[in-house]
């Protein structure tokens, strides 16, 4: 009898063009679709809008350890973490963090991924690849840099940067946890999502 591969986590990260509806409507068929979290990073928008978005789905029965707000300061950690939603940290040093139900945190390179303590949850790794949504300027890891990571890391590490369905696999196989991306989760084509979560969520057998 054949192993199955293990099953990756796809993770969306907002745009951050949108109105505050339409964000909110993006998010909540995202995760109905089959998204496993979604990081709401949304700096265009007023932080009381940031929340009040939260504070939506979660009232639309969302789970909070789905939903991670971007934080910077000690002032958004703080107010944040009473929302009962996780949190995605900025790449900071943070001495003391709260009880949440679900902590990410960016990570660059080697000598960051050392710093990340127990109370974090899962790492983003990136960029992985040259980003679609932006101009990169830190070189690509590639998928020999994820591998190295995942050599040190504590915590599960989710991909991020240049993530297509086509790319998804490899990304696993090389160490990963999981995916997260902007393009692929909340781009115009429909169908490049059903194509993530199938390559993440639907392992096919080992040869």
């Amino acid at each position: 009898m054949r192993a199955e591969r293990s099953r990756g986590e796809v993770w969306g990260i907002t745009p951050d063009r949108w109105p505050a509806e339409v964000t909110f409507n993006r998010v909540l068929d995202a995760l109905i679709r089959g998204v496993d979290r979604v990081i709401l990073r949304e700096r265009r928008l007023l932080w009381d809008d940031q929340i009040a978005l939260i504070e939506r789905l979660l009232a639309a029965g969302m789970a909070g350890g789905r939903l991670l707000l971007r934080v910077d300061t000690h002032t958004s950690l703080d107010q944040a973490s009473q929302l009962g939603c996780g949190l995605h940290l900025a790449d900071t040093r943070w001495a003391e963090l709260p009880r949440v139900p679900y902590c990410s945190r960016a990570v660059h390179n080697a000598e960051t991924l050392r710093t990340v303590g127990t109370s974090i949850d899962a790492v983003l790794v990136s960029p992985l690849f040259t980003p679609r949504s932006k101009s990169g300027v830190v070189p690509p890891l590639g998928l020999s840099g994820m591998r190295q990571m995942a050599t040190l890391a504590s915590v599960p590490l989710i991909a991020l940067g240049g993530i297509t369905p086509n790319r998804a696999r490899a990304c696993l196989d090389a160490g990963a946890a999981g995916v997260a991306a902007i393009s692929a989760v909340f781009g115009e084509d429909p169908t490049e999502l059903d194509a993530l979560l199938r390559a993440c969520h639907i392992a096919p057998p080992l040869g």
